[in-house]
C-alpha cells in the first residue's frame, strides 16, 4: 500500500537515534557565511571563465547567458576546478531536458500533490559541517503513482530554492535516503541515479536508512 502523506515520527522516534549518528542533525551551524578576501579573489576569475566556456556552448543550442549565480552553484559544487564544473553543468542540463525537467510550476497538478506528500524534503537544519541535509522517503515512492518525471520535478524545485542559499552551495548537502518500512516495490534504482544526476551541489555525504 501506497504512503500519500509525510509521516515524520521516524525523526521523533528511534531512527532519529540513526540520523543523529550519520549526519549530526541536531547541531546548527550560526547563519552567517564569512568570506575571505583570498578566496573572493580565488573565484571570481573561475567564474568568468566558466561563463565564457558555458556561454559558447549555449550559443550552439541558441540559448541565453547563463547567469553568475548559476555559474557559482556549479563552480561551488565541483571545488571551483572549471573542467569538472563544466562537466557537470552539461550533465545537469542533459538530465534536466531529457526528463522534461525545463519548466513546471509547484502551484499545478500533479506536482502541487507530489510536493504535499513530502516524500522528498529539505530539513530546516544542517548537520556539524553546515551542509544542508534532503530526506527521500522511500516508503512514500509509488511508481503506479508518480512518475519519474513527476518525482523528479519534486525534487529538482526543492533542490533549486535550497541553492539560493550560500551556505549551501558552500558546504554541501547530506543525502539520506530512508528506505526504513518500505517495501521492494517502493525502490527504484533508476530513479535513485536520476536524482544523484540532478545534484548540482557538493555531495556531502550519501547515507542510507534500513529497518
Amino acid at each position: 500500500m501506497c504512503v500519500n502523506r509525510r509521516d515524520d515520527s521516524w525523526i521523533s522516534q528511534c531512527k532519529l537515534r540513526d540520523v543523529r549518528r550519520c549526519a549530526t542533525i541536531p547541531y546548527v551551524l550560526p547563519g552567517m557565511t564569512i568570506l575571505t578576501v583570498a578566496s573572493l579573489r580565488a573565484e571570481n576569475p573561475a567564474t568568468k571563465n566558466f561563463i565564457d566556456v558555458v556561454n559558447r556552448l549555449r550559443r550552439r543550442r541558441a540559448a541565453g547567458p547563463v547567469s553568475w549565480g548559476t555559474a557559482v552553484k556549479f563552480l561551488a559544487a565541483r571545488k571551483f576546478d572549471i573542467s569538472r564544473a563544466v562537466g557537470l553543468y552539461e550533465q545537469h542540463e542533459a538530465t534536466r531536458h531529457r526528463e522534461g525537467l525545463v519548466s513546471f510550476d509547484p502551484g499545478v497538478e500533479p506536482l502541487k500533490s507530489e510536493l504535499d506528500t513530502g516524500k522528498f524534503t529539505i530539513l530546516p537544519t544542517r548537520d556539524a559541517t553546515g551542509a544542508a541535509i534532503a530526506v527521500f522517503t522511500a516508503r512514500m515512492h509509488c511508481p503506479q503513482v508518480s512518475s519519474h518525471q513527476t518525482t523528479l520535478q519534486g525534487v529538482v524545485y526543492q533542490l533549486d530554492v535550497a541553492l539560493e542559499s550560500v551556505d549551501t552551495q558552500r558546504s554541501g548537502l547530506v543525502f539520506i535516503y530512508d528506505m526504513s518500512d518500505s517495501k521492494y516495490s517502493s525502490f527504484d534504482y533508476d530513479l535513485s541515479q536520476k536524482i544523484l544526476t540532478l545534484l548540482k551541489v557538493r555531495l556531502h555525504r550519501l547515507l542510507m536508512i534500513t529497518d
